[in-house]
């Protein structure tokens, strides 16, 4: 752990997929500490006034708990994901990318369950999904694209399932009549 720090903060080590890993950005020389910086700088790189590892996340937290803005990379030095943390929990709004940088998905979170408007984007940038979540389920029409850009499924939800009018595509646009249909708590009960 790193003796730099803020008055009455201090930064925790977090659990990531090669064990623990210790954040150590954070305040010297009466500098405010970091909320967000790429690990791009090899090991031993020195920043002035800062101490530089290669973290995964980072994060300002209260005793016990991480709080505050949260920042996460992928193992190639790319952001993976950025909001804000309340008792540990995501809360606001997120944004997450791609290994690449290209935006992945954005949306809101209360108490650290997804809630809103929420989208995603395939790798190539074009639109994967929109919809609208409550509680962590799907609720109301949701569409679903192809990464050419062509609408691949339009459904209707209701608590996660579907419930009402589904239509899906090919991806050369062609409606796939089998496969649309009306549905009444995820069966299938009509055509369209």
């Amino acid at each position: 752990m790193s003796a730099c720090r803020e008055p009455g903060e201090r930064w925790l080590p977090r659990l990531v997929a090669a064990g623990w890993a210790t954040l150590v950005l954070c305040a010297c020389e009466e500098r405010p500490a970091p909320v967000s910086a790429p690990p791009t700088q090899p090991p031993g790189s020195q920043w002035p006034g800062f101490e530089v590892s290669t973290p995964r996340s980072a994060a300002r937290s209260e005793p016990g708990l991480f709080s505050g803005p949260f920042t996460e990379w992928h193992a190639n030095g790319v952001k993976s994901g950025e909001g804000e943390l309340v008792g540990g929990l995501r809360q606001g709004a997120w944004t997450f990318f791609h290994p690449s940088g290209v935006l992945r998905w954005r949306g809101t979170f209360e108490r650290g369950v997804p809630v809103g408007p929420e989208e995603a984007w395939h790798e190539n940038g074009s639109k994967q999904l929109e919809g609208t979540l409550v509680d962590g389920r799907r609720e109301g029409i949701y569409r679903y694209w192809y990464d050419n850009g062509q609408l691949e499924l339009e459904v209707e939800f209701r608590d996660d399932v579907r419930h009402g009018k589904c239509r899906r595509w090919s991806r050369d646009g062609v409606l796939d009549r089998s496969s649309s249909g009306v549905y009444t708590n995820g069966r299938k009960t009509g055509e369209l």
